[in-house]
């Protein structure tokens, strides 16, 4: 009895970790105004190069319209694709408090 329910543990777990990976991650990051957390509906603007300073930009612009921040702190789900392959990339973030337009219009 004892055997059957550990092997089912071990089954059951082995699918779990079975699972494929994907190009998407959590971001999460902390905002301020003027040394102060942020609270609201904000649109962010994310992008990422291959040189902290003058690079040149990696996959695409990722838009997150009307993102929750709350005391400052915001997480979102970005997927920029395959962009990394064991290279050093860096990542722009744009935010703006919700304006009613989308997050593509400057």
């Amino acid at each position: 009895m004892r055997t059957a329910a550990l092997l089912i543990a071990c089954l059951c777990s082995a699918t779990a970790v079975a699972q494929p990976l994907t190009t998407a991650f959590t971001f999460q990051g902390q905002v301020q105004d003027s040394g102060q957390p942020v609270t609201g509906a904000f649109d962010v603007r994310f992008r990422l190069y291959d040189a902290a300073i003058g690079g040149a930009q990696v996959g695409p612009t990722l838009c997150v319209n009307d993102l929750t921040v709350s005391d400052g702190r915001l997480a979102t789900l970005l997927d920029f694709g395959a962009v990394f392959a064991g290279s050093r990339r860096y990542m722009e973030m744009e935010i703006r408090a919700d304006s009613g337009l989308a997050c593509a219009d400057a």
